[in-house]
């Protein structure tokens, strides 16, 4: 690749001289890059590239990790192998130490320090990995600065040492930069003829772990550094939501149930203190209010959750909750709720969580206070002796994707910040620049597929009153969790999806479900007719559990309690010979219907037909195949979907030749060197792929009889599955055309009109309809097929030969989707 450049950033690394980030290259430079903080032609060699690489049925991908390598200079060494740290130092000569929480805002942000005595506008220091430029002298303790050279967009906090808040040391980077181990990294590549930064294109994005050099003979004095991936960062960031202590919550005891705790009368307070310089300025800001930078250390809690390990409730006011004073005294900010009432929005035991659930504090997590019985006639207060922290809740308005975005970047209710900030630790705070945007980190429409339909993940609170929510609650298991990644694992497991880091983003799909339109790749894109073929044992799935929490359910001895039950789906051939993964799927909402358990309820789940859909699919072990494709003809990533075509391997009935096997890319292992790329791709199609398969496509519809306009009203439903419709086949018949469209790469498609008996009305071949799923009509440019009259009963089918693609009598399919007919030699929507 002789026409390109290597371009490496370290975010938070640059050049006393300018704030502009230093960019090392391979060769020369560009016309829009800082010459001053350019060092050119200094990378000498990039490793292989190697995505995240999936294992059947997990939920996360591995750590990829890659290398460089740079020729040893002054300047080189000054950046990278530099260990100096010279602490900007009070009056005393003591380090200097932050004294507040440091806000993640690109703007210039106010910063309480112990002393500034020796700090001065212009001087660049470094708290934390972050570079920053004092751009004013406040006060004897305070100074504003703006971050330089990159540095990403995350909060500093304070250090809780035991109960006291211990600030991070303030460096002077006059003489040293200090070390660049742990600096968030980008690697890229442009064509040499570039003149913006957005034709260069991202091929690693990390950190760094490792820096070294070499200077033994027949090595030319090189530093070799050595990074890992965004999905370290993010497996390894901590999660902890802000820890409140003093808690003390009043209230009159349950007296009837078991339970829970203020079923006979409500809670009357609650009482809990925050270490403002770890966790930043609790606050309640008016919903969909703009930031202001001016009062930026405060971060959003909502809501708040009183817990004993994993059980506990979420709380937060019926009205007025956004209105809380918070007095903030030694950086410590109390809260009290006892005006207003307090809305009791959910119930959680370990992961599943209830909405309501009345009033749901359980006695194993409260003492009784004798001696006030004087305040609450008829009953004694109690206190809580369990742990109280912040709830990670979004608007009940706020979409799925939005809300794990939140979890990554830190944000509130739209991943730009525009609303404000979570805590420092309860995001994994992935690194980005200010010329970057967030969308440059996650592939945001592989998550969006990933939780269409799934609108019971994120459970909505309920204070029993309100007939709109409050919140989303981001479902996590609060007694266990510890890092970003053991949240999100959970979720994914839960969803039967997975995560995995390709190209310089994380990215999502299903296990549970299947895209309707893989990409097609065939021997046009071989680097050389070499493929190897294996069957793993372990490639396929024997049991699927099906985990649901239920609030309330009716024990072996008659009484009632709270829990997990399972109910499994499994492959019987495979369970006796004992081979496939077993796994589980499930829901984070508890079932609240009832004190017996009914069968019927978890059968007609969706998580049911997804975990019933994934034991069909894996029925057996599935193909791996490892192949080289030319980037040019197929650049794939990891976790998309594939239809894989070839003339080299053996069909599943033994004949050469495969045709469209359905399947998904575990593994790409990248080189910037050569424009080849070696995929390693699981086949779970490969045994309905043989060559004497054509693919086709098939849509139908009946009309109800007229036309409106130039418009033919149709059945929502009668050719397909309809809303039950799962792994994205179509859910009604407009919508099969729809996909149609979409795969012809148009807006509309040619039609024929077939009478009851399926013979060609005449007249009517070939007009083009454009699709209106929502409404269920075919719209045409002039009067539908020449004005014929449409006949209750009469149906649309796809023309042969329709815009390339190989058509199909599709009245021939039955209501229920199955194909007749030449069923043999037919693929179905969903393989």
């Amino acid at each position: 690749m002789s026409d390109r450049i290597i371009l490496i950033r370290v975010l938070g690394l640059g050049s006393l001289l300018t704030d502009a980030q230093m960019v090392f290259t391979s060769r020369g430079t560009l016309p829009y890059l800082d010459g001053i903080a350019t060092l050119p032609g200094v990378v000498t060699d990039l490793g292989a590239q190697f995505s995240s690489e999936i294992g059947f049925f997990e939920s996360m991908g591995s750590d990829p990790s890659t290398s460089f390598s740079m020729i040893s200079t002054a300047e080189t060494r000054s950046a990278l192998l530099g260990r100096r740290k010279i602490a900007v130092q009070d009056a005393n000569g003591a380090p200097v130490v932050t004294t507040t929480y440091v806000p993640p805002l690109f703007v210039a942000v106010t910063i309480g320090v112990s002393d500034t005595s020796s700090m001065f506008e212009g001087q660049r220091i470094r708290i934390g990995t972050i570079a920053w430029e004092v751009t004013n002298v406040l006060d004897a303790t305070t100074i504003r600065a703006k971050r330089i050279w990159g540095s990403p967009r995350t909060p500093i906090p304070m250090i809780l040492a035991g109960q006291e808040a211990v600030g991070m040391v303030v460096y002077d980077l006059l003489l040293a930069t200090g070390s660049v181990e742990g600096l968030p990294l980008v690697v890229t590549t442009a064509e040499v003829t570039a003149t913006s930064r957005s034709e260069e294109e991202v091929i690693f994005r990390g950190q760094i772990t490792k820096v070294g050099v070499e200077t033994s003979r027949g090595a030319s004095n090189q530093i070799t550094v050595q990074c890992g991936s965004l999905m370290g960062y993010l497996r390894n960031a901590p999660f902890r939501p802000p820890i409140g202590s003093d808690t003390i919550l009043g209230g009159r005891p349950a007296n009837f149930d078991p339970l829970i705790l203020g079923a006979e009368a409500g809670i009357g307070g609650l009482a809990t203190n925050v270490n403002v310089g770890v966790y930043g300025v609790p606050t309640w800001a008016v919903e969909g209010a703009v930031v202001d930078p001016d009062d930026a250390l405060k971060t959003s809690m909502r809501a708040w959750q009183v817990r004993d390990g994993g059980r506990g409730c979420v709380i937060s006011y019926n009205t007025g909750y956004y209105a809380t004073p918070i007095a903030v005294e030694d950086q410590t900010a109390t809260m009290n709720f006892s005006t207003g009432g307090l809305g009791w929005l959910m119930v959680f035991d370990s992961s599943f969580y209830t909405p309501n659930g009345g009033n749901p504090i359980t006695m194993s997590m409260v003492n009784y206070v004798e001696g006030f019985s004087e305040r609450t006639p008829g009953g004694a207060l109690f206190h809580v002796t369990a742990q109280s922290e912040g709830a990670f809740v979004c608007k009940t308005a706020t979409p799925d994707y939005i809300m794990l975005l939140d979890l990554l970047f830190g944000t509130v209710d739209d991943y730009l910040g525009t609303y404000g900030w979570r805590a420092a630790t309860e995001a994994a705070w992935l690194p980005y620049a200010e010329d970057e945007v967030t969308t440059d980190l996650v592939d945001i429409a592989s998550l969006e597929a990933l939780l269409q339909g799934r609108e019971d993940v994120f459970p909505n609170t309920s204070d029993g009153t309100e007939e709109v929510p409050l919140f989303r609650v981001l479902p996590y298991d609060a007694g266990n969790a510890k890092t970003v990644g053991d949240v999100l694992g959970l979720i994914l497991k839960r969803l039967g999806g997975f995560m995995v880091y390709d190209r310089g983003k994380l990215r999502f799909g299903s296990w549970s479900v299947n895209n309707p339109i893989p990409t097609v790749v065939d021997d046009d894109a071989l680097a050389e007719p070499a493929i190897s073929l294996d069957f793993d044992r372990t490639a396929c799935l024997q049991t699927v559990e099906v985990e649901l929490g239920v609030y309330r359910f009716r024990n072996d001895s008659g009484s009632d309690a709270r829990g997990t039950i399972k109910r499994a789906v499994s492959n019987l051939d495979l369970g006796a010979a004992g081979i496939g993964k077993t796994t589980q799927m499930g829901t984070f909402t508890s079932w609240n219907e009832g004190a017996t358990v009914v069968n019927n309820f978890i059968l007609g789940s969706s998580w049911f037909a997804n975990a019933n859909q994934a034991i069909v699919r894996y029925s057996q072990p599935a193909a791996k195949v490892v192949v080289t494709y030319r980037n040019e003809v197929s650049d794939l990533v990891v976790g998309e979907t594939v239809a894989f075509s070839t003339a080299y391997l053996p069909s599943a009935t033994g004949e050469m030749g495969v045709a469209l096997a359905t399947g998904i890319v575990l593994k790409a292992a990248r080189s910037w060197k050569t424009p080849l790329t070696e995929y390693s791709l699981l086949l779970f199609g490969y045994v309905g792929a043989s060559a004497s398969k054509v693919p086709i496509i098939a849509a139908s519809a009946r009309c109800v009889g007229g036309v409106i306009g130039d418009t033919i009203p149709v059945d929502a439903v009668y050719f397909t599955r309809g809303t039950s419709a799962t792994g994205g086949a179509p859910t009604s018949d407009v919508a099969a055309f729809a996909q149609t469209a979409l795969l012809a790469g148009t807006n509309n498609v040619a039609v024929v009109l077939l009478d009851a008996n399926g013979t060609v009305v005449p007249g009517s071949g070939g007009d083009l309809a454009e699709l209106d799923v929502p409404n269920s009509l075919l719209k045409f440019a002039a009067a539908p097929f020449a004005g014929t009259t449409i006949v209750a009963g009469y149906v649309i089918v796809l023309a042969n030969a329709s815009h390339g693609l190989q058509g199909w009598d599709a009245f021939l399919a039955d209501s229920a989707g199955t194909i007749q007919g030449d069923a043999d030699l037919a693929f179905p929507w969903v393989t």
